[in-house]
């Protein structure tokens, strides 16, 4: 019987493959990692140069990789050649991609003082594909190991670690020679200038991190600048002419100028998401494998160590790729958040100082406080969000299917709980909304109240109603406030024992009807349903809880939305019944009485 076979019959085929099915994968990645440099060669002779690295040591060191990776790939086929064996193609595409990757990363030193996207996500790819490689040719080689092959694949792996690691390595300052106008680029934000994997950890924000911890306190100065289409006028002045040419139109649309000014954020941040969910879904089937190894180790043929330690650090690594694909997720969104609330106060803003006469008879100065305060912030927020109208179905979806494979018709009395939840949850959540309205109310009659006897507080002092205002004062306090207060703290306790209670009753009631059902039809409880049952739910339990609220989130985002475009279509004054005069604070005029002047 064939490995991939017999290693399917165990099952853990995906990750203890068969030389064959390793090999092709690994040759038409190195075949995409051809045409990915070649698309790049491309377009660095289109690209500015901003500078160059001279004499640096990482460029050295790399360089030395390479020559190194390009050695010990050549020396792969000629020993494949000399054995008589048929050409395995993994390795002449890992032979030309390692050449062109010489080309590419030549040219892209002589264009970019910063390290290379493409060549450090190859570098990881190769690392990762020459120790499967290895691995591969250890376990599968049935006579004696060949000291040269072996020889070979391992100087592959360490050029593979020691290339990617000079890649990341920033290049001293004093090897730069800037060939373009790079004054600004100490101003600039660090993640802009940051490589792939300093962007998914994070790495950039570490010196603002180590200097507050070492400072205490961050001035102005310390922090990050902002990233380039957030700050200035230009984003203003833009969203305002597309908005005004819009209204030119039959149908003016908000959304679609929205749409257009973040829909390259938006789609990122939602490719990220697909990566972080797809591996949260892979986790249970690791699982089920995890748990199947141990098993079967020690008792069934051709299950080894290895195997166990391939899906331990399979398991660590889908991990790993989860927690950076979804703060990448959340990092991307907050660009079009802020984005969004930037250009929709500016609109607010510049329509409230053009209204009509009659238009502003139709805003009052309350509902004008309402749309910067209320209605921008919960349009840009609904931004961060976007992706759970199709997300949570969707991720329901999948994992019912997975649930009814694993447990069958037993597996919807858990998601019955669920769902349970989900309406009691929503029904205490009422409660707790209800009282912190009624504690916002009594705080608000409290504050007037305090407002109203400091404003007048030397009447208060004449007439001696020092004792009348505190008793007021108290008496809201401590039987209006401090209870509705007392209220929200216990409703919300409710809500956390609740789901805390969840995980135990869906356990329970899923088990139990598995037990009474399905007990007899598809075999009894194990270890293994049970464990990848549990992770299931949890999967799971996150889009039925939070899905109503997310729906109610964009129900109440449409009436805000509708809210701004009603101003934002008003009527404004003339601009030709207007003068403006030219007004310059610098001047030796300017005083600080004026308004302008600070």
């Amino acid at each position: 019987m064939p490995d991939s076979m017999l290693l399917a019959d165990h099952g853990i085929w995906l990750f203890a493959p068969a030389t064959e099915w390793t090999y092709n994968v690994i040759g038409k990645l190195h075949a995409l990692a051809v045409v990915s440099f070649a698309i790049g060669l491309v377009r660095l002779r289109n690209e500015e140069r901003r500078g160059h690295c001279a004499h640096a040591w990482q460029l050295k060191i790399k360089y030395l990789a390479l020559g190194l990776a390009i050695v010990s790939s050549a020396l792969l086929v000629w020993l494949l050649a000399q054995a008589a064996q048929p050409l395995d193609m993994a390795t002449v595409f890992q032979l030309a991609s390692t050449s062109i990757a010489l080309v590419f990363s030549y040219a892209h030193s002589r264009h970019s003082l910063l390290p290379s996207d493409v060549l450090l996500v190859y570098w990881l790819f190769s690392t990762i594909a020459s120790a499967a490689q290895l691995r591969n040719y250890v376990k599968h080689t049935t006579d004696s190991l060949d000291f040269c092959v072996l020889a070979a694949y391992v100087a592959y792996l360490g050029a593979s670690l020691m290339a990617m690691w000079a890649e990341a390595t920033p290049r001293p300052s004093e090897s730069h020679i800037h060939l373009a106008d790079t004054e600004d680029d100490d101003e600039r934000d660090p993640a802009e200038q940051a490589h792939i994997f300093s962007r998914f950890i994070f790495a950039w924000a570490t010196p603002a991190i180590d200097a507050g911890y070492r400072r205490k306190h961050l001035d102005l100065e310390h922090l990050y600048t902002m990233p380039q289409e957030l700050t200035g006028d230009q984003t203003n002045v833009k969203f305002l002419a597309e908005w005004a040419h819009s209204q030119t139109q039959r149908s003016p649309s908000l959304l679609r100028i929205m749409w257009n000014g973040t829909w390259r954020d938006i789609i990122w941040s939602g490719v990220y998401l697909i990566v972080s969910v797809g591996s949260q879904l892979l986790q249970p089937l690791l699982l089920r494998k995890i748990i199947t190894f141990f098993q079967e180790y020690g008792t069934v043929a051709g299950v080894s160590l290895d195997d166990g330690l391939v899906l331990a650090a399979a398991m660590g690594a889908l991990g790993l790729v989860r927690a950076m694909a979804f703060q990448a997720h959340w990092l991307r969104l907050m660009l079009p958040f802020m984005w969004v609330l930037k250009v929709l106060s500016a609109l607010i803003f510049r329509k409230v100082l053009r209204l009509s006469s009659e238009s502003r008879s139709k805003h009052t100065v309350a509902e004008i406080v309402s749309y910067l305060s209320v209605d921008a912030d919960r349009i840009a927020l609904s931004v961060n969000y976007v992706h759970c109208l199709w997300c949570y179905p969707l991720q329901i979806a999948v994992v019912m299917y997975m649930l009814y494979q694993t447990l069958g018709w037993s597996s919807l009395a858990g998601v019955a709980m669920l769902a349970i939840n989900a309406c009691v949850s929503t029904w205490l959540a009422g409660f707790v909304q209800a009282h912190v309205r009624d504690f916002f109310n009594w705080r608000d009659q409290r504050m007037r109240i305090l407002t109203e006897a400091m404003s007048n507080m030397k009447g208060v002092k004449l007439y001696s109603w020092q004792r009348a205002f505190i008793d007021r004062i108290c008496k809201i306090r401590d039987t209006k406030e401090l209870r509705s207060l007392r209220k929200v703290g216990m409703w919300k306790a409710i809500m956390n024992t609740s789901s805390s209670l969840t995980t135990v009753l869906i356990g329970l009631v899923t088990f139990a009807t598995y037990e009474v059902f399905d007990g007899v039809s598809r075999g009894p409880l194990t270890s293994k349903l049970i464990f990848v049952s549990l992770s299931y739910f949890l999967l799971i339990q996150e889009p039925i809880s939070q899905g109503p609220s997310v729906v109610t989130l964009f129900i109440n985002t449409a009436k805000s939305y509708a809210r701004v475009c009603s101003l934002a279509s008003s009527a404004e004054l003339d601009p030709s019944a207007i003068y403006a005069e030219g007004y310059d604070r610098d001047s030796s005029i300017a005083t600080s009485d004026d308004v302008l002047v600070s």
